[in-house]
């Protein structure tokens, strides 16, 4: 398996549909298939691998073959598909993978008997390989630590980033580290379109066979009765006429290949249906399904003038070494109740010139008027800069220092990765002053109480949108923005909002980090459950 190519392998092995498997009317996929960056001889950084596409073109299939393959040419080797939904799972392992496993002779025969596991989830072969499939919408929880040598994520616009990072660390401790990422564009700011600004940017350019002007088909190649030259204007049949991939910046980590539906014209698709859809569809819909292109950036409903606008030029953060820090940090000790915010995250880093973790935990102090229901941060400190970026025990020593100094009588914290760690605050302060909280998607209330695991789960789109609304409508004070808010602004401004087409519903995702937003919302949680201003459900024990 190894000597030869995999396109060559999918093509000679693998069968669908009772039939040999064949990328003739797709031949621009095997140069994917065959991609250098899935080797040992490339330098970890760079065994990464994007494909962004329009819908029916194979790429489905493709991640099915591929992940199969990874599996037939390795011993001991672990292929892991991660979808949005338990409803995606499902349908790619009935429908892609159960019936490639039976229909291809050579696994039947070879790879499968009485010891190996057929799940829905979970597949393994005769040596030693398995293929695990999970789904990772808003919490990649379900998928620690499971250890993978090739990593899938389908349909990635649907993914949170963060969630991406951390599932991706599963692969830290395999030599392989094949990543694959694969979907449908949406915005040029969701996990999909900040992929493609980091790759290759690779294009498959069409010679026209009237004029031999080269071009990579797009909306202006769509004719009145047939695919065009962009020069000449004259017919083009895509798979009649020369092609190849070409590279945009071909140093760069993520090897990004870009598929459109006007490719499969003649083959797959005929130019009618894609004529109609280009008349009939919304131009964004058109761009995503038909074309593969992000329409444009989601909705942003933090602006930075809106930041400023509840920025109180008079008041700065509180900061150790300012002259009046112990007078300030006294004050607030007498006078008001404090409740903090800790966001929690760590990135793998593994390059040539660095290795480690990477952090972006960020503890939030703020007061609370109990009756407007409105937070005032005095105090923020993210760790990224020295020991305290890469030591978790050091973060967790410096935040207790801030929580007994303001004499904090609630800290709101995730429930997700830095759980570990909030188990550790409980055992110093007590937990009956720790509002720990996992976001979910859906659920029968905003907020309920899980009593066995002692955490709420907090509706994530809420939550967020109270504290959206609290800047925009006037119900919350940050301290001067020079010097000050100006750090966290960011945080707040890289929020979008996503209609998911995938998931049938609004979310928000970020474009740069956004942990500041994520302190506000567990520190203003945490002070509504210490005013018994929090209603909730109880789940079932």
């Amino acid at each position: 398996m190894a000597t030869i190519k995999r396109s060559d392998a999918a093509e000679g092995l693998l069968e669908l549909q009772g039939r040999k498997f064949s990328l003739d009317v797709t031949p621009w996929f095997r140069d994917i298939y065959n991609t250098g960056r899935w080797s040992m001889d490339t330098e970890p950084v760079k065994r990464k691998v994007l494909v962004k596409s329009s819908r029916q073109v194979g790429k489905t299939v493709m991640v099915g073959n591929v992940s199969t393959l990874m599996l037939l040419g390795h011993d001991n080797f672990n292929s892991g598909v991660i979808m949005p939904t338990d409803k995606q799972i499902s349908l790619f392992s009935r429908q892609t993978i159960k019936p490639l496993f039976k229909n291809t002779e050579v696994i039947s025969e070879f790879y499968i008997d009485k010891e190996t596991t057929d799940n829905i989830k979970h597949k393994t072969l005769n040596n030693d390989s398995a293929m695990i499939l999970g789904n990772a919408y808003l919490s990649a929880e379900s998928l620690r630590g499971i250890s993978l040598n090739f990593l899938c994520f389908d349909e990635i616009a649907s993914l949170l980033r963060e969630n991406v990072r951390i599932i991706e660390e599963s692969m830290n401790f395999r030599p392989h580290k094949y990543v694959l990422y694969t979907g449908t564009p949406v915005t040029d700011d969701d996990a999909m379109g900040q992929l493609w600004r980091e790759s290759t940017q690779t294009e498959y350019f069409y010679k026209c066979p009237h004029c031999g002007y080269w071009q990579w088909l797009a909306e202006g190649n769509i004719g009145e009765n047939f695919i065009q030259c962009g020069h000449c204007h004259k017919e083009m049949i895509p798979h009649e006429c020369q092609g190849e991939w070409v590279d945009a910046h071909p140093d760069r980590e993520v090897e990004g290949f870009h598929i459109s539906a006007l490719m499969t014209v003649g083959t797959i698709a005929t130019f009618d249906t894609i004529y109609s859809k280009y008349k009939n569809y919304p131009r964004g819909l058109f761009y995503n399904e038909v074309l593969g292109l992000a329409y444009r950036s989601g909705y942003r409903p933090i602006s930075l003038d809106g930041i400023m606008k509840v920025c109180n030029s008079n008041r700065t953060f509180i900061r150790e070494g300012d002259d009046d820090f112990h007078e300030r940090v006294n004050q607030i000790r007498r006078n008001y109740v404090t409740f903090a915010g800790i966001d929690w995250a760590m990135k793998e880093r593994d390059t040539a010139k660095k290795k480690g973790s990477v952090s972006y935990s960020l503890i939030t102090i703020s007061i609370y008027d109990e009756f407007n229901q409105k937070i005032i941060p005095v105090f923020a400190r993210r760790y990224y800069e020295g020991k305290l970026a890469s030591d978790p025990d050091l973060q967790l020593q410096d935040m207790l220092k801030w929580i007994d100094l303001f004499n904090v009588s609630v800290v709101g914290a995730d429930y997700g990765v830095g759980h570990k760690e909030v188990v550790r605050i409980k055992k110093e302060i007590g937990s009956d002053r720790v509002f720990e909280c996992m976001y979910t998607p859906n659920a029968s209330s905003d907020v309920v109480y899980h009593p066995e695991q002692q955490y709420f789960s907090v509706l994530r789109n809420h939550a967020m949108e109270m504290i959206i609304d609290d800047i925009n409508g006037g119900n919350i004070e940050f301290p001067r923005y020079d010097g000050h808010m100006s750090e966290y602004a960011g945080d707040l401004t890289a929020i979008y909002q996503v209609n998911d087409m995938v998931m049938r519903r609004t979310r928000y995702d970020h474009s740069d980090p956004d942990d500041f937003m994520h302190t506000l919302v567990y520190s203003k949680l945490a002070a509504m459950y210490y005013y018994q201003q929090l209603e909730y459900g109880m789940a079932s024990v």
